[in-house]
């Protein structure tokens, strides 16, 4: 039988996602019905920080391979965190007074408040078409890459879920 690849040790993982990646069929987006390729790599909260550390491996490893399709040069990955992303967009914006921001007000009641209404309001203020797209897709204007990798994605559920974006 077969394992998923999300069940293999993380060195398989690697050498699966750069080749996969790095595969003209994936960076050409060939057959794909004029879809947008893209690919989840799932892993168990328990891998985070080894998965971390394996991103970061494999942004630099793609960034050195010699890729035909690509006039012999690496593969350009931008990397948003959608975490972080939220953060700073909630640094950014003004509170109810010019003194603070949002993200400082929403730290100051998050204590007081119940778990859904938390939900609820960062749901409201990080409106996904409002917001959080028009901020991705600012950065997406702003860089030259050939691949983009979404991460943070378990840290801003169930705020945000990540299909809407």
């Amino acid at each position: 039988m077969i394992q998923k690849i999300s069940q293999q040790p993380l060195a398989k993982r690697f050498d699966h996602l750069r080749e996969v990646i790095a595969s003209p069929r994936f960076l050409q987006m060939r057959g794909l019905n004029n879809d947008l390729p893209f690919y989840i790599c799932e892993f168990k909260a328990s891998e985070a920080f080894e998965i971390q550390r394996m991103r970061r491996q494999l942004v630099n490893t793609l960034a050195g391979l010699h890729v035909e399709c690509l006039q012999g040069r690496g593969v350009k990955v931008l990397e948003i965190n959608l975490y972080d992303l939220t953060i700073d967009m909630l640094k950014e914006r003004e509170g109810s007074s010019e003194e603070s921001s949002l993200w400082q007000e929403i730290l100051a009641v998050e204590p007081e408040v119940e778990k859904e209404a938390l939900q609820e309001l960062l749901q409201n203020v990080l409106d996904i078409k409002g917001h959080l797209i028009p901020e991705i897709g600012k950065r997406l204007a702003q860089s030259d890459y050939d691949v983009l990798f979404l991460s943070g994605v378990g840290e801003v559920f169930p705020y945000i879920r990540s299909h809407n974006v």
